[in-house]
């Protein structure tokens, strides 16, 4: 049929259901794909957090290890007072800070919040103003005189460019020494509880890691980086921390000359609270008593020379108490004190000298320094440690401080003056003589069995106007040349802390 021109198909309706489902399909379609468009957009933007999060977090736990290892390294010879006050010797001494520096969040060297967010191409405008206590430093120069080996800006992770852009990831760390408040060693040895002063040998270090990750925003916070805080307790080694002024070591003892004791006036002063000479017997079974044998060598007007603890002559059997101490038990193994001047001596030596060595006026090298009117900690001392793996003779003037390892003979006919510990070691045999000597802190000598065919037997002579004078300040200073002994190790989180 024709109606003005137009053909018509009566047969199909002009908006039939067909066309309806296929826009509807079409719709639904459109919005699947947008859907999974969006899901896979999503998916990989995860991805790229996720992966961008791990790679930073991996990269802040290595910089927070590094930086732990770096002051692991750094610490032998530093005293550990002088570290807990800073690179300027100086501390706030208000008694809010003072509360502050004994909680467990003094001892992060960045705040949890202002980690986060710190630029790490260039922190120190956010952290102007901290205070530089716990900062990593060379105790035994002026205050101020010389930058800390660790900056209150951390160090960039080695391996990786300080001169990375803004937008790169890349990783620093930051280092800080705590002492261990409230704990009872250190309460006993340091009554007032001073979180800037050591009294018990053991510190607390922090380190933590910064890497550079995406920025995120909570709030008014911006996350701008992953943070990673390692912690490890150190504390001196106490094996050669003396309990008497001369320590004996050995299954027996014998004069290195031709008596135990020669003339009067000497002097072996154990103080207060500690024997003149304590002997620890290697063998304590084989019913030979050593302080018995020391004691007989002892004649009737030399008794009063030796001193200590109320006693003349102050000779005790201290071997019970050697051994029921962790580390001083030490003592009473060949294997460990072997290993000490096989390893431990040759690697810290200040000087190291093979052979026989005769030292005298003007011929010695430099063994330290120490100043009487400062204390031990005190920077403006300098210890050195020296091993001499062979004989020593000191013939003239020569003064020193700190430690000096003989493993062969040691024979001084005047002239020494030595401020910390002295350790005749190995062969075990010492001979000191001279009004011009005079050691304070403590003197060992030991016997080792088997060590280069020794025999066990120690060999002393002590006279002629020598003295010794027992000084735990002076033995820790000479300890404090020895490396540093790690006690512990943990993760910390932002939630640990209180």
């Amino acid at each position: 049929m024709f109606q003005g021109g137009t053909t018509m198909d009566d047969s199909r309706p002009a908006n039939s259901p067909e066309q309806g489902l296929a826009l509807l399909l079409c719709l639904m379609a459109l919005s699947l794909f947008s859907l999974l468009g969006l899901s896979m957009a999503i998916n990989a933007s995860t991805a790229l957090r996720i992966g961008d999060n791990f790679e930073a977090q991996s990269r802040a736990r290595y910089a927070a290890m590094a930086g732990l290892a770096h002051a692991r390294g750094l610490l032998r010879g530093l005293r550990f007072s002088a570290l807990l006050a800073g690179p300027d010797g100086t501390h706030d001494a208000v008694p809010a800070y003072l509360a502050l520096a004994r909680s467990h969040s003094f001892r992060n060297p960045v705040d949890w919040p202002l980690a986060r967010s710190l630029d790490l191409a260039d922190p120190y405008p956010q952290l102007l103003g901290l205070p530089d206590d716990g900062l990593i430093h060379d105790t035994g120069t002026a205050p101020g005189a010389e930058p800390p080996w660790v900056p209150l800006g951390g160090l960039v992770l080695p391996g990786l460019s300080p001169a990375a852009p803004p937008e790169g990831t890349y990783a620093r760390y930051f280092v800080k020494v705590t002492d261990n408040n409230g704990e009872s060693s250190e309460v006993s040895a340091d009554p007032g509880d001073s979180p800037f002063v050591d009294g018990d040998g053991t510190i607390i270090i922090r380190s933590l890691g910064l890497a550079r990750t995406l920025v995120e925003s909570v709030g008014p916070d911006r996350r701008w980086n992953s943070v990673s805080v390692f912690e490890a307790r150190f504390r001196r080694s106490s094996t050669f921390d003396l309990e008497a002024a001369l320590v004996l070591l050995g299954t027996d003892v014998m004069p290195s000359g031709s008596e135990l004791f020669e003339g009067v006036p000497f002097v072996i002063d154990g103080g207060a609270s500690n024997p003149g000479i304590g002997t620890a017997d290697l063998d304590p079974g084989d019913g030979m008593a050593v302080a018995q044998r020391v004691l007989d060598g002892v004649a009737v007007d030399q008794r009063a020379m030796i001193r200590g603890g109320s006693l003349a002559p102050s000779i005790q059997e201290i071997g019970g108490t050697l051994r029921s101490h962790p580390d001083k038990s030490l003592l009473f193994d060949p294997g460990h004190l072997e290993g000490f001047l096989r390893r431990t001596a040759p690697r810290c030596a200040d000087n190291l000298f093979s052979g026989s060595v005769v030292w005298g006026a003007g011929i010695a090298p430099d063994l330290g320094f120490h100043d009487p009117g400062a204390p031990s900690w005190d920077r403006r001392q300098r210890p050195r440690m020296t091993f001499v793996d062979g004989d020593l003779t000191v013939a003239g003037a020569v003064s020193g401080a700190g430690m000096l390892v003989v493993s062969g003979r040691m024979v001084v006919t005047g002239g020494l003056a030595f401020d910390g510990i002295v350790l005749v070691l190995g062969e075990g045999n010492l001979s000191v003589g001279g009004p011009s000597t005079e050691i304070r802190g403590g003197v060992l000598v030991g016997n080792l069995p088997g060590y280069s065919g020794s025999s066990g037997v120690a060999r002393l002579t002590f006279g002629d106007g020598a003295r010794l004078t027992f000084d735990r300040d002076m033995i820790r200073l000479g300890l404090s040349l020895l490396p540093a002994l790690q006690v512990s190790f943990r993760e910390i989180t932002a939630t640990m802390d209180p």
